[in-house]
């Protein structure tokens, strides 16, 4: 996943102990691909009144891969119907609340199209978030 400057602002502050993880956060959907500091108000989303919402991941909703690696993934599925058809989607973003209106990360993903009527899922672990720092190499 790609982090924004809101992210990395509060990845830092969480590491120090200076704020907490969220517990819940927002799977928004985008057709065009999120700015590192863009708001989450300013995301291309399909425009369908009744077909699409931002999906809340609750930090229960998240798992381990394996306790040695620093990778989570989502454990529920999201689905979504589509009214109308959508404009192609190739983008997952985390987003806080309305309120707050930032976005956390987001990540690319195979392009889709939502038809309208057919039922587009998220499946349990497809959405990972992992950390990584430099290669330290070894003399």
């Amino acid at each position: 996943m790609n982090i924004t400057d809101y992210g990395a602002m509060v990845y830092t502050q969480i590491i120090v102990g200076l704020d907490t993880a969220p517990a819940t956060m927002y799977i928004a959907l985008c057709t065009q691909e999120p700015a590192s500091n863009g708001l989450a108000s300013n995301l291309v989303e399909p425009v369908d009144a009744t077909g699409y919402e931002r999906k809340s991941i609750d930090s229960a909703d998240w798992a381990l891969v394996s306790s040695d690696t620093p990778v989570v993934t989502n454990q529920p599925s999201y689905s979504w119907t589509p009214a109308v058809d959508w404009n192609s989607v190739g983008w997952v973003a985390l987003c806080t609340d309305v309120g707050t209106d930032q976005v956390y990360c987001w990540t690319e993903i195979t392009p889709f199209t939502g038809i309208a009527g057919r039922i587009y899922t998220m499946d349990s672990d497809t959405l990972t978030i992992s950390v990584s720092g430099p290669i330290q190499a070894v003399v």
